[in-house]
């Protein structure tokens, strides 16, 4: 039998360890949402100020969305999905630079 020391030990480096795994992989959902609607809107033609007026926000806010400094909300998410016609996991998971 493990000692309960032992066991709490284990499953806190268990429990860290997959923190670190979720961090990294919401990091490259950060990462990818940002390039993506950078993409898709210089794909497009669009100005930011122009997918600021179909998303209703300024332009400002688009700049940040592309920065990273925020992270659209789901309503917002699914808008922009709808607007480029691409799916949310798409423009969550992949990377469109590649393509």
């Amino acid at each position: 039998m493990i000692p309960t020391r032992t066991r709490r030990k284990i499953y806190t480096s268990l429990y860290r360890t997959n923190l670190y795994k979720e961090d990294s992989i919401m990091d490259d959902l950060l990462v990818n949402l940002r390039n993506n609607i950078r993409i898709l809107r210089t794909a497009a033609g669009e100005t930011q100020a122009g997918l600021g007026r179909v998303l209703f926000v300024d332009r400002k806010t688009v700049s940040s969305y592309e920065s990273g400094r925020t992270v659209p909300d789901l309503l917002t998410l699914i808008r922009i999905a709808d607007h480029y016609d691409i799916s949310v996991d798409d423009l969550l998971r992949k990377d469109l630079q590649t393509l």
